[in-house]
């Protein structure tokens, strides 16, 4: 792996740490199952990052398609808001949790 995909595969941990952080808080079960794929994302990318060889377009393309599967017609996170009992906090709350998912989006298509 050169420098350049390392800094691009330690970008996305960061994006999916971040996510999972946002998503734990909430505390719900509806999303046991995003939690679980994202934190097999997780592991994955830290473990390919450590490694001295892998192939990086097949581990991100592998992140791609199970990042895409959270995002089913209904439900996983294409469904997933938070809630918050002020409007303002819930805009807030909400604004961050799309700026990563962009951000994942935008990251993983710039590698394509």
């Amino acid at each position: 792996m050169n420098e350049k995909q390392k800094e691009t595969a330690k970008k996305i941990l960061n994006l999916f740490t971040e996510l999972a952080n946002v998503l734990r808080k909430e505390d719900t079960n509806e999303i046991d199952y995003v939690m679980r794929k994202i934190i097999y994302i997780i592991k994955s990318l830290d473990k390919s990052i450590n490694l001295k060889e892998y192939n990086f377009n097949e581990v991100i393309s592998e992140i791609g398609k199970i990042y895409k599967g959270l995002f089913p017609t209904h439900g996983g996170l294409t469904d997933f808001y938070i809630w918050r009992e002020d409007f303002e906090e819930r805009k807030k709350a909400n604004e961050i949790l799309d700026k990563i998912k962009e951000e994942i989006w935008k990251q993983l298509n710039l590698i394509r």
